[in-house]
């Protein structure tokens, strides 16, 4: 075998593991047996904070909103991109509006105002006394990379006009 063809097959044989090589490593996800039992907090050599705050379910919830906030959800997992995380959280807004949309039958409009993308909910069936009304429901910002909010389980800042 030729020098030009041992370098094939070497490199053939080696990039699966260099592949495998490039591949982000993710930090294990945290168990019962890492994770914190008390608050702590330490500022490392370079400054940045560590902290920790353990925070109990309130037994004031009703027993579904505590089996909720008790399932065990990992924190680690693969990063998601930009797009992917758009996707799957669009496809969340459209969920949302239609469980809306069954208990308050509405119109939704897609648009923008001032180069903002909004969505424009007009409930069905408005009142003639109430049809020059407005509420400005406002997005609390929080992360999550979707055109414009559809209301759901967390509240935001809701101005009457």
């Amino acid at each position: 075998m030729d020098m030009r063809n041992r370098f094939i097959a070497f490199a053939f044989i080696l990039a699966p593991a260099f592949l495998v090589a490039q591949q982000p490593s993710f930090p294990a996800p945290t168990t019962a047996a890492d994770a914190p039992i008390r608050d702590t907090s330490y500022i490392d050599a370079q400054g940045t904070a560590h902290v920790t705050r353990v925070v109990a379910i309130p037994t004031t919830l009703s027993e579904e909103a505590r089996q909720f906030l008790a399932r065990q959800i990992p924190d680690q997992a693969p990063p998601e991109t930009l797009a992917e995380r758009r996707s799957r959280t669009e496809a969340l807004a459209k969920r949302q509006a239609a469980g809306w949309s069954k208990l308050c039958p509405n119109t939704i409009a897609e648009t923008t105002i001032g180069g903002v993308p909004v969505r424009i909910v007009t409930p069905d069936g408005i009142p003639e006394a109430n049809r020059d009304k407005v509420l400005m429901n406002i997005h609390g910002g929080d992360s999550t990379p979707t055109p414009a909010p559809i209301p759901s389980r967390f509240p935001s800042p809701a101005i009457p006009i």
